[in-house]
């Protein structure tokens, strides 16, 4: 009786060894991660859609998906907290992404993104999800975004706004 209670503490003390191991293991090599997915129209990849880094700094760095709509960023560890990146398939809406998006900061395996279509030329909202570097010219114009005001001696109204440098 005193062996088996014995047995049976040791194989749970190894079990609970093993299950600290792995979830160490899991959260340090398949956590967060800058790789994903990107589907087109009809649930097709998105082969050579845009995907920009922004490790953070505000100097952007252009990616593209490959065959299989797949893509994954050469960021980690300290860089990888504060990058986002922006996925911007012609003809859809802009996908801004991080890797404290995860609630819990673990996920295995790249996310999907799926497409949501939207006419040409339409602003969309891009900065309100976190994107705050330059939008890229494949993007559509951010509604959102900040906004130059026209100096006093253009004639225009106070309030008039631009969404591009004033001449």
């Amino acid at each position: 009786m005193r062996r088996s209670l014995i047995n049976l503490l040791a194989i749970v003390g190894s079990l609970a060894l093993v299950g600290s191991l792995a979830g160490f293991v899991l959260h340090h090599y398949a956590g967060a991660s800058a790789s994903g997915i990107v589907l087109g129209p009809d649930n097709k990849p998105a082969v050579g859609a845009p995907v920009f880094l922004d490790r953070g700094t505000g100097a952007i760095e252009r990616y593209l998906t490959d065959s299989q709509g797949r893509f994954s960023l050469p960021v980690e560890g300290r860089d990888l907290r504060r990058a986002k990146w922006l996925i911007c398939v012609p003809g859809g809406v802009p996908m801004v992404r991080y890797a404290d998006g995860d609630e819990d900061g673990i996920r295995i395996g790249p996310t999907t993104f799926a497409f949501t279509g939207q006419p040409a030329g339409k602003p969309a909202f891009i900065r309100s999800y976190g994107w705050l570097a330059p939008v890229p010219r494949e993007c559509p114009p951010p509604l959102d975004s900040v906004v130059w005001r026209y100096p006093p001696e253009s004639g225009k109204d106070p309030r008039a706004a631009s969404l591009t440098e004033p001449e």
